[in-house]
């Protein structure tokens, strides 16, 4: 079976607002990174704790995360 990953995220997200699992956004461009704000629309009770583009360096993966962890 294939799923969209535009479905995926909103199966992701609902999942994260009834159990309170938190969200960080990363990579896409800056304007597709921006999709953050609609997902809130359409879920308010989420937590999304952060988002990057997908355009860091390797080796600043660790203190993003630890940043928002």
């Amino acid at each position: 079976m294939r799923v969209a990953g535009a479905d995926l995220m909103q199966q992701i997200c609902a999942q994260a607002e009834k159990k309170g699992y938190r969200i960080f956004i990363y990579g896409a461009k800056k304007e597709v990174n921006r999709g953050a704000e609609r997902l809130r629309e359409r879920h308010s009770a989420i937590q999304i704790v952060g988002r990057a583009n997908g355009y860091g360096k390797e080796e600043d993966m660790g203190a993003l995360v630890l940043s928002h962890s």
